[in-house]
């Protein structure tokens, strides 16, 4: 999952594989990609990803995810 903010205000990132929390990104906030990285089995079928914005508070952020898989 890459998480990118797009002004000063960060937005937090959760993945979720049913009720098991995957990745918990905090607060991110650098104004670049942040990228992670994690394994799933051949039982993780379905992956949700929820973003908070504004997760210090404050209106109006904007970011966006990209979520992919590899191969390998």
């Amino acid at each position: 999952i890459v998480i990118t903010k797009a002004n000063t205000l960060e937005p937090s990132g959760k993945v979720w594989n049913g009720a098991r929390n995957l990745l918990d990104s905090g607060c991110v906030g650098t104004g670049s990609p942040v990228t992670v990285t994690f394994n799933l089995t051949s039982s993780d079928k379905n992956i949700r990803v929820d973003v908070e914005p504004n997760c210090t508070g404050g209106t109006g952020t904007s970011w966006y995810f990209t979520v992919a898989c590899s191969s390998n």
